[in-house]
């Protein structure tokens, strides 16, 4: 599922446009961010996670794919 989003949205539409993420946050390649995701300080989002719309994420929380 995750490989044929990322087909869909391409390059440009991976980080939904009302995403807030912290300018301390690292970000993984090929992730995909929905719409109102918020990413704190010091996060780290893991190569190829998906945020569905919504979603607080801290750097207490992992975001990874199992």
């Amino acid at each position: 599922m995750h490989t044929t989003a990322l087909t869909l949205l391409g390059d440009q539409g991976r980080i939904h446009p009302t995403a807030e993420i912290h300018r301390t946050a690292i970000i993984g390649e090929d992730v995909i961010i929905g719409p109102h995701v918020r990413v704190h300080e010091f996060t780290t989002v893991r190569s190829r996670a998906l945020l569905a719309a919504g979603v607080p994420l801290s750097s207490s929380v992992p975001a990874s794919v199992p």
